[in-house]
């Protein structure tokens, strides 16, 4: 089976982020679309694709705005964790373009991006997107990053977008100086030449010092019980781990769930066991906090059932982890 789309939660946040800053509660679109109420967390972790998709949509519905995709880009310009941090610290807005191709897919597990190049502009394309208010949110965070190297003082001259003709779009302000090519075979923005090798000025409230190695060990599971497990981390925080709740989250029934993971020799319950015990053991190594309190972070009933777990997968006591851990750190 394939694996699971999925995209870094940071998205999700700003769409609900966004909800909130126009005076609607976004617990409350996400529960009249049918969205689990698990939007709150890490930025890093991973949800379905589907999910973002669906809450889009239920803000430009909720919101009455067809171009609903743009403002949250707006909001949000290259606000996107480890990976946003690592394209804004780029050396030039060049650099930058080429991270956001090499490093799409630590993004989002659907993402292609690519540059082509003409006599006085090269062009940042992202494949077609399957709805057309994510393809706004795409187009908003491109324009965004050259923004951040044109100090603002630069308008888009030049879009393509695969959607049919959109007047709201087209008379968007950022747009009013743009020519608008609809129904392209994919997303794509010119950069003229000349800011190239500008530097990117993000602006205050941006983080640094992330590196393309530590997004990496982050990256989207390359089959169906990688980018199962990465689901059942994030959910595992906001103990929605249920075996009911993650196959509905994922969107196949409980059985072929069941059958997918019988093919690796797994039942659920082992693969929840197998990330509990990672999400610990970084927790032990990387934190002072107590076994009680990882137990409850886990959804563990008591601390009991977490050392006896810990045990079993690693040989060890928590307590003999952290203090192995601690010897290994440099003094």
């Amino acid at each position: 089976m394939d694996p699971i789309p999925i995209i870094r939660r940071s998205v999700f946040l700003h769409c609900t982020g966004t909800l909130e800053r126009l005076g609607f509660s976004a617990k409350r679109v996400l529960a009249g679309a049918g969205i689990p109420n698990w939007h709150l967390g890490p930025a890093d972790d991973w949800i379905p694709y589907s999910d973002l998709l669906r809450a889009l949509t239920a803000g430009y519905e909720t919101v009455g705005d067809s171009t609903f995709g743009m403002t949250v880009g707006e909001e949000f310009p290259m606000d996107f964790g480890t990976f946003g941090r690592i394209v804004t610290q780029s050396v030039s807005l060049f650099s930058a373009c080429r991270t956001v191709v090499r490093q799409g897919k630590q993004l989002n597990s659907t993402t292609h991006f690519w540059i082509a190049e003409s006599p006085d502009a090269i062009w940042l394309c992202r494949a077609r997107t399957p709805s057309w208010q994510m393809e706004q949110y795409v187009l908003s965070h491109m324009i965004g990053l050259v923004k951040m190297a044109s100090r603002n003082e630069w308008q888009p001259r030049e879009v393509y977008v695969s959607a049919p003709r959109s007047r709201a779009f087209e008379q968007l302000e950022i747009l009013a100086d743009a020519k608008t090519r609809f129904g392209q075979p994919c997303t794509a923005l010119a950069i003229p030449k000349a800011f190239l090798s500008a530097p990117l000025k993000p602006g205050p409230g941006f983080e640094s010092a992330a590196s393309e190695s530590t997004l990496m060990k982050i990256s989207p599971g390359d089959d169906f019980v990688g980018s199962l497990r990465q689901i059942v981390e994030s959910l595992l925080r906001e103990r929605y781990a249920d075996i009911e709740t993650v196959s509905e989250v994922v969107g196949v029934s409980k059985r072929k769930l069941q059958r997918e993971l019988a093919k690796e020799g797994l039942k659920y319950r082992d693969l929840v066991g197998q990330v509990r015990y990672k999400m610990a053991c970084k927790m032990f190594a990387e934190t002072d906090m107590t076994a009680r309190e990882i137990a409850h972070e886990l959804s563990y009933s008591r601390a009991s059932h977490l050392i006896r777990s810990f045990r079993h997968w690693s040989g060890l006591t928590p307590g003999e982890h952290r203090e192995f851990h601690k010897q290994q750190k440099p003094n």
